[in-house]
């Protein structure tokens, strides 16, 4: 009686995060406009004071380098190992760089369908705020809207399915599926924060766990091939492909989780898309919570180094725990 009632409570955690999640995301305080100058967006386009401002669109670079952060972030690297707890990450981020310091919640849900096999994630950046420099407002000739380019922008919302090829073979390593789309749930793409349309990535990724001697005392090496699209405005070339590549490498001392990887995708358009990052992560393990930081430093197209708090509610897989109930 006591494990279905856990079960129900379990139940009710993951409804609340659905209905709750596409409410934060869509009704995140947005843009808190300053100044309107159009006069200045015709001289910084290159153009005559009075033109037309309906193309706007047309004069920003919708590519990781010509935005916010959190516009076209790279993904991070499955470790070709589907996760088998239910999961709840609440955190907050800071990215310096760039002449735009920008802050942001982050929500990242992992819910494992069946053991071994499939979990459903979704992620989430429900606000942001940014406050950019004049020189990188001018480099990126904002709409005229964002001559006082500091704010509030609602966040995209990612979802998608993680799918177990192969796990625990003697000689090979875990394979892993990935497939994630990202929604046109952003705001502000006039100051260049987020891009309005959607997108999706597709990727395999392997590892292989190694035993450092001891119980509990594992080294994990991984890697990840893929593939990265999103959706421009540009009118002969509606989309840009990337592909999408990482690797890295887990070393787990009993309740401390330590990480570190190389990530980035290569888009062809050459216009600010060949982002390339080095994330550092710590996790300490604790039975209902765990409790991570990371810090990020970009590179190439991704000038801002980063800094991630987060809180981590895990427990196990619903469907299992029910069948053991009963």
């Amino acid at each position: 009686m006591k494990g279905k009632k856990t079960v129900g409570i379990y139940i009710k955690i993951v409804a609340g995060i659905f209905i709750v999640l596409p409410i934060i995301v869509g009704s995140g305080q947005s843009f808190a406009q300053g100044q309107v100058n159009w006069d200045w967006w015709c001289t910084n386009t290159g153009q005559a004071i009075g033109c037309p401002t309906d193309n706007w669109v047309d004069y920003i670079s919708i590519s990781p380098g010509g935005m916010g952060p959190n516009a076209l972030p790279v993904p991070s690297v499955a470790k070709g190992r589907v996760d088998n707890e239910l999961s709840l990450e609440l955190g907050a981020q800071a990215h310096f760089g760039a002449g735009d310091n920008t802050q942001n919640l982050w929500t990242y849900l992992n819910v494992n369908l069946a053991k071994d096999i499939a979990s459903l994630v979704i992620y989430a950046i429900p606000q942001e705020h940014f406050d950019v420099s004049d020189q990188t407002r001018d480099e990126r000739m904002l709409s005229g809207e964002y001559f006082e380019p500091e704010g509030f922008a609602k966040g995209d919302v990612y979802f998608g399915m993680e799918i177990q090829i192969l796990k625990d073979r003697p000689r090979g390593p875990d394979l892993l599926l990935r497939a994630v789309t990202k929604t046109a749930s952003g705001s502000e793409t006039g100051g260049a924060r987020f891009t309005d349309s959607p997108g999706y990535f597709i990727d395999v990724s392997a590892g292989k766990d190694f035993q450092l001697g001891e119980e509990n005392k594992w080294l994990r090496p991984y890697a990840n091939l893929g593939f990265y699209a999103w959706q421009t405005y540009d009118r002969k070339h509606p989309q840009n492909d990337a592909p999408m590549y990482g690797l890295g490498l887990d070393l787990i001392l009993n309740k401390n989780s330590f990480s570190t990887s190389l990530s980035g995708y290569a888009g062809w358009k050459d216009n600010g898309d060949k982002p390339l990052v080095y994330r550092l992560e710590y996790t300490r393990k604790a039975k209902t919570f765990n409790y991570l930081a990371q810090y990020q430093l970009g590179f190439n197209d991704f000038d801002y180094t980063s800094l991630k708090l987060s809180i981590i509610y895990h427990t196990e897989n619903l469907f299992r725990k029910k069948k053991n109930s009963e």
